[in-house]
């Protein structure tokens, strides 16, 4: 029997059957059921210090979910030390006009047995705002584990009253994206299509998610906001458990 990926909606529950004849089905079969899995999102933090960050664990967070956490200080050049057991995805990315420069890191975790109550984390700058949400979600690509970022995207712009994002070209299906975005001091007035909004933080920060994406390219995303304004984002395209192994279309 052949497979062929057709987008199979999370989920569901797909059911097919078994069949020893190549050519035809056989009407003594087997009839099997595979659940796709489904993201799950919660998010914890959006506080801020001086030298460092202290947040709650996610709730809800169990062995093998993913914790992404995208770190935001109001500030320049800075080292950020994360707690034990994060990996930094991506170097910092630097954003802004001299005097506003803001500075994007990001960092990820998967959840073990045992995981404290709150995770600190620490930076050099000695000022400036330090915030960021923490993203869980449920149906890690644990096939491999170490490489949770299919794609991702920077963005920035100058005096202007809409944020945008080119997206990200997947390579798989069923990804999440997970947007970060921020300007200075101006509040965002939507969200950005087919996203749902996680949190907006100090009125000018909002993080956005969109699961269950199809294969290719996800398009722009944007929004607008109250003034016109400097700004940056980041775009991040997470695996999920279900790809691509659960979008199958059968030809006997």
């Amino acid at each position: 029997m052949s497979f062929y990926n057709n987008g199979a909606i999370i989920g569901k529950t797909m059911d097919y059957r078994d069949s020893s004849n190549s050519g035809i089905w056989d009407l003594e079969t087997i009839r099997q059921s595979v659940r796709i899995i489904p993201d799950y999102i919660n998010y914890s933090g959006g506080q801020s210090g001086t030298y460092g960050l202290t947040f709650d664990k996610p709730s809800g967070t169990t062995q093998g979910d993913l914790m992404f956490c995208n770190v935001l200080l109001e500030t320049d050049t800075v080292t950020v030390t994360p707690p034990s057991g994060w990996t930094k995805y991506s170097s910092e990315y630097r954003f802004g006009a001299t005097g506003q420069r803001q500075t994007y890191q990001s960092f990820y975790k998967i959840a073990g047995g045992s995981e404290p109550t709150t995770y600190t984390f620490s930076h050099s700058a000695g000022s400036g705002l330090f915030e960021s949400p923490i993203c869980v979600r449920i149906g890690l690509n644990t096939f491999d584990p170490d490489v949770v970022v299919d794609a991702n995207n920077n963005s920035q712009g100058v005096s202007t009253t809409t944020r945008t994002n080119s997206g990200v070209t997947t390579s798989v299906y069923n990804c999440t994206l997970l947007l970060f975005s921020v300007s200075w001091n101006s509040t965002p007035s939507s969200t950005p299509s087919g996203m749902s909004t996680i949190a907006v933080w100090d009125g000018s920060h909002s993080d956005h998610f969109q699961e269950g994406v199809a294969k290719g390219a996800t398009g722009t995303k944007s929004l607008t906001q109250s003034t016109s304004n400097d700004y940056g984002m980041q775009l991040f395209a997470i695996k999920s458990k279900s790809d691509p192994g659960m979008a199958y279309l059968f030809k006997g």
